[in-house]
């Protein structure tokens, strides 16, 4: 097995600095670097939160997807990553806190007991589906479990 960690996700986007800006100020993200690429029209802005970058791309010849993405529960309706999963300790607590925001919140808070966690949708300033998990105790016991029995020591972690 190879060992690996998430490092980042890229999403492209109409306006890199709305993008950046909201999620900064949505959900606590700090800039990184911006960083233009003028000979292929692309800029980038890179976040950072904890131990995982976003990276907000524009280009310039980029095409919004054909068909749009429906709300849940239908969010599945094209081929692409449906949507960023955010794993939090309280999602009561997040919940208000994004509402407080003004975040855009979508369909019903769902329990899921076969699963092990309960979640809820909201949308970035594109219309990027975002989902708040919060885990059960015994999903959070199996994580644990899979991080002590596979969690490899990367050289930038410390000690």
């Amino acid at each position: 097995m190879i060992p690996f960690r998430l490092f980042y996700a890229t999403i492209s986007t109409p306006n890199r600095d709305r993008l950046s800006a909201w999620y900064q100020e949505k959900l606590g993200f700090e800039l990184f670097i911006n960083k233009d690429f003028p000979e292929f029209g692309t800029r980038i802005a890179v976040l950072a939160l904890y131990d995982f970058r976003l990276e907000i791309l524009e280009q310039a010849n980029a095409v919004p997807m054909p068909l749009p993405q429906n709300d849940p529960p239908d969010h599945t309706n094209v081929h692409c990553f449906s949507q960023i999963a955010l794993l939090v300790e309280d999602l009561d607590e997040a919940i208000s806190a994004l509402e407080s925001k003004g975040v855009e919140k979508v369909w019903v808070l769902r329990d899921d007991p076969t699963l092990k966690l309960k979640f809820q949708f909201f949308k970035d300033c594109d219309g990027r589906l975002l989902q708040f998990v919060e885990l059960y105790p015994e999903a959070k016991s199996h994580m644990t479990d899979l991080i002590r029995a596979y969690s490899h020591k990367f050289s930038y972690l410390p000690e």
